[in-house]
């Protein structure tokens, strides 16, 4: 009797164990089921950031390579605006030069008659150093050359160059006694200085 009643007994313990562990299974499986839903929560935002991001980068990619290219086109163009801007200076000044050496073709013609003439020591030598003298003049007009006024003029080292100094009472001492190389103004500017002689003071003579 003994024994058959701790047989019951051992069951009905094995049963209530069973049956315990049974209870808790669930509970323990719906904690780890919460737990998973919180980290899967979390990790679908980040994957969403995460795509967020890389969708902005690969617009500001395509952005930063469209400023690249149009870089590049501007550049090309700057080139060929630089090149064709170079060539067209380059033509006017050649074709500049080309009206200016045209305007003293007439000059050297007559330079070319006054050697004739002084080979065959002819008397129209004075005619044609004339002529050369008219169309220079003409020349300079043209191109808005003219000769310096400077004689009895005041000193200026803006538009003379003087090399010596002499006393003489023709003249207000600082003012210009001779001219020895003329000077020549460009449009109202300096295109070669005045060489000239200045005046100075003239010593009086001492009882």
């Amino acid at each position: 009797m003994c024994e058959e009643k701790n047989k019951k007994e051992n069951e009905i313990e094995s049963k209530d164990t069973q049956n315990a562990s049974k209870q808790e299974e669930p509970e323990k499986s719906g904690d780890k089921k919460e737990g998973e839903d919180i980290v899967d929560e979390k990790t679908r935002e980040k994957i969403e950031e995460l795509k967020i991001l890389s969708q902005e980068l690969l617009e500001k990619k395509k952005k930063a390579e469209q400023y690249y290219e149009q870089i590049l086109s501007l550049k090309a163009e700057f080139e060929n605006y630089r090149k064709r801007t170079e060539k067209e200076m380059e033509k006017m000044i050649i074709e500049e030069r080309k009206n200016i050496l045209k305007e003293f073709l007439p000059v050297m013609d007559g330079l070319l008659m006054a050697k004739d003439a002084i080979k065959r020591k002819e008397q129209n030598i004075k005619e044609a150093v004339d002529l050369i003298f008219k169309e220079v003049s003409k020349i300079f007009s043209k191109f808005g050359v003219k000769k310096m006024e400077c004689e009895g003029r005041e000193f200026s080292p803006s538009f003379h160059h003087a090399v010596l100094k002499e006393k003489t009472e023709k003249v207000k001492p600082g003012h210009i006694a001779k001219v020895i190389s003329n000077g020549y103004l460009f449009r109202e500017e300096v295109l070669k200085p005045a060489t000239v002689v200045v005046a100075e003071e003239k010593e009086k003579n001492k009882d």
